[in-house]
């Protein structure tokens, strides 16, 4: 399917889920008030042709009230609001439609990086055929790679970078592989395996932080002691679903998580620096403390020799 053409299904669902119910006079009129329409009014036999396309691709369901107005509507049952990988699939192709139409503007929009994604179509390949694939992996902190087969399970983004987990079948136990560490990925056509129907990737991911599951550490309640004005920052964007604002007073938040407090989500609590402290458990209060003396420690050496000036 041509790329324009979904770019126009997207345009036509991003536009319903921000506006809401809409007449098809409506409908056409932003149509036409949007540079991707070139200037052609949309035909109530065209979209009603999208229509049908949209809910054949993505199961959702662009419905009429059948009354007053006559609007048009996404149906909630199917799931934009129940499914955040369509929100994302619209947001993300929004942008590029928005991108697209504000070429002009290329150098005074930045854009972060994300490694590794050329992977990503063999990868998704091999899941939706159910095909073993054949890694040359080689992680950070060995010297040498590895040669791997994996049931690709589902892939996952996490702060940049893009993740595959699925079985390891030499080792038979589910494992998380870095794409950028990846030299090499093929699918093995005479190996198929099926995904086990126990299996849920939001599940699998539910008690954690980012992509590290916790195999070593326990799930258990957090409580994060916040500065007021940081609090801001996790009220608009949470650290975890599980994140629930017990307290505000006197000058700072407590907030309170259900979570695997695994190696991922020490290493945010650090990058927050003074603005946040552990209250409980005692075991990550201490260890993140641990974590700030050896810093004071690295730094005291320099800073105690230089001279007062």
């Amino acid at each position: 399917m041509a790329v324009n053409q979904i770019r126009k299904y997207i345009w036509l669902l991003d536009t319903l889920r921000r506006k809401g119910k809409l007449t098809f006079k409506e409908l056409n009129d932003l149509w036409l008030n949007d540079e991707i329409s070139e200037g052609v009014e949309l035909s109530i036999r065209t979209f009603h042709k999208w229509r049908i396309a949209i809910e054949d691709l993505f199961a959702i369901n662009i419905e009429n009230e059948g009354k007053g107005e006559y609007r048009y509507y996404i149906s909630t049952l199917y799931g934009v609001d129940n499914n955040p990988f369509f929100g994302w699939l619209i947001d993300t192709f929004s942008l590029g439609n928005l991108m697209m139409n504000s070429i002009s503007l290329h150098e005074r929009i930045l854009l972060e990086s994300v490694p590794s994604k050329r992977f990503l179509p063999t990868i998704i390949s091999a899941m939706k055929e159910g095909k073993t694939l054949s890694i040359k992996y080689k992680a950070f902190w060995q010297d040498r790679e590895k040669n791997i087969l994996l049931e690709p399970y589902c892939i996952k983004q996490f702060k940049q970078r893009w993740y595959l987990i699925g079985r390891h079948v030499q080792a038979n136990k589910i494992l998380n592989y870095a794409l950028d560490r990846i030299l090499e990925i093929d699918k093995k056509e005479g190996m198929k395996f099926k995904l086990p129907t126990h299996f849920s990737a939001k599940e699998y991911f539910s008690n954690a932080y980012g992509i590290i599951t916790g195999d070593e550490i326990s799930e258990g309640t957090v409580v994060l002691q916040v500065s007021e004005w940081h609090a801001h920052y996790l009220r608009s964007l949470p650290l975890h679903h599980s994140q629930v604002e017990k307290e505000s007073s006197g000058g700072y938040c407590i907030f309170e998580y259900h979570l695997c407090p695994t190696f991922d989500f020490q290493q945010e609590i650090l990058s927050m620096g003074a603005s946040v402290e552990v209250v409980s458990p005692q075991w990550l209060r201490k260890e993140i403390f641990s974590q700030i003396t050896s810093m004071h420690d690295k730094y005291n050496k320099t800073i105690a020799k230089e001279p007062i000036i």
